[in-house]
């Protein structure tokens, strides 16, 4: 790593010290980035383990990407033989740690996976729940994708929720066609978008943070226990700089153009109470209009960590999607 490189890290690794006090984060942050020892193993592990990260036969590579806003931290699991790769955004509130049975469905399948912690969330640096812009999203997908696209496998970028609008905004930014791209439950408008922007317009200047709401996104009862009682890397408060963020990202994107060379999955439960999803259909569809659309009935935003029946129509989905694309 080149000192300046080197230097940048320890400064952005510094600031997410301060930001987490419970000592098991700052442990893993440390382990993550120190040379290899018997007791930073040990601190690797408890990571795996408490996030059911642990599969068998598979190779972990760990890293913090930087840039000049950001180190975030990149999880790079491999089963052996794999010759696609599936790169991993997730959604707003959440983190890399929590999507194990998404890892272990695709790694048994021979996919390998590189999950990454956006600005803000997770492992990574960056306002905790906040954002400048979504363009900051857009250059961490960059940072990864150079990373993982040169090693001459075929790449798959696959997003939940936010996840999908940094995607996006990756393509449109950086003019970056990649041969497959899947969106789950994808994020345009959030749920009653008027009301939302309505009340930032009237709040939003004087307040900056707001209490988390404790809201049912999937029937995974053991998921909803564990990110609000349990996972020291959860999240208590919404910073509402997201959401002008958010509002802004929408006035631009109805500019952007007409996307007709990038193959486009797209999957969304008709019970979704997060995002706006008819619109987002609609507004995805005009943008790439030969996007494939998947509408599973009944099913919440949550559907990668839903229930294993409902979960594992999607992984079914995105994995005949995938084959469709390497055929």
């Amino acid at each position: 790593m080149k000192l300046k490189n080197f230097l940048l890290l320890q400064f952005f690794l510094f600031i997410s010290f301060k930001l987490y006090s419970n000592e098991r984060i700052s442990n893993w942050i440390r382990a993550f980035t120190s040379p290899w020892s018997y007791s930073n193993q040990d601190i690797i592990k408890d990571y795996l383990e408490f996030y059911r990260l642990d599969f068998n036969n598979v190779a972990h590579f760990f890293s913090f990407l930087s840039n000049e806003s950001y180190s975030v931290f990149v999880h790079e699991i491999y089963p052996s033989h794999a010759d696609t790769t599936i790169i991993f955004f997730h959604g707003y509130l959440s983190h890399s740690g929590l999507f194990s049975d998404f890892y272990q469905y695709f790694l048994e399948r021979g996919f390998g996976i590189v999950s990454v912690d956006l600005p803000g969330h997770g492992l990574s640096s960056g306002l905790r729940t906040g954002i400048n812009d979504f363009l900051e999203y857009a250059n961490v997908v960059k940072l990864v994708y150079d990373k993982v696209a040169t090693n001459g496998k075929k790449v798959v970028l696959l997003g939940h929720s936010t996840g999908c609008a940094a995607i996006y905004e990756f393509i449109v930014h950086y003019n970056v066609y990649p041969k497959k791209v899947i969106f789950v439950a994808p994020l345009v408008r959030l749920i009653l978008w008027e009301l939302a922007t309505t009340g930032y317009n009237l709040f939003g200047e004087s307040v900056k943070e707001l209490p988390r709401l404790k809201r049912k996104t999937t029937r995974n009862e053991k998921y909803i226990d564990f990110i609000f009682n349990r996972d020291p890397l959860g999240y208590e408060k919404v910073h509402l700089s997201w959401f002008k963020a958010a509002y802004i990202w929408n006035q631009r994107i109805l500019k952007y153009p007409v996307i007709t060379n990038v193959s486009l999955s797209i999957i969304q439960g008709t019970s979704d109470t997060v995002v706006d999803w008819k619109y987002n259909i609609n507004f995805l569809t005009n943008k790439f209009p030969y996007a494939r659309v998947f509408l599973l009935k009944d099913v919440e935003h949550e559907i990668l960590i839903e229930e294993e029946y409902i979960r594992n129509k999607c992984f079914q989905i995105i994995e005949q999607e995938i084959k469709d694309f390497r055929e």
